[in-house]
């Protein structure tokens, strides 16, 4: 299957960058090839979870939950629940 994607468009770095990358997508500010895997795993997450009737329909619950800044809050509660 060709998606069109190069491996250099999901590539991150180390530990530091990929925290940042990662940070980057949840509060909506990273709309690039890694943003779309993200929300393609979680859409297809809640669509197995039974929280959307669809896989696409999964991603738009993934796109709304970034873009209405509940990603991440919950990272924030995450980071301050375990201390890191």
């Amino acid at each position: 299957m060709d998606s069109g994607v190069v491996k250099s468009d999901l590539t991150g770095g180390d530990g530091v960058e990929n925290a940042r990358i990662a940070e980057a997508i949840l509060k909506g500010e990273c709309t690039d090839a890694k943003a779309d895997a993200v929300l393609l795993n979680a859409g297809a997450g809640i669509y197995l979870m039974g929280g959307a009737a669809t896989i696409a329909e999964g991603v738009k619950v993934a796109q709304e939950t970034i873009k209405s800044g509940k990603a991440y809050e919950t990272l924030q509660q995450f980071v301050r629940l375990t201390n890191l």
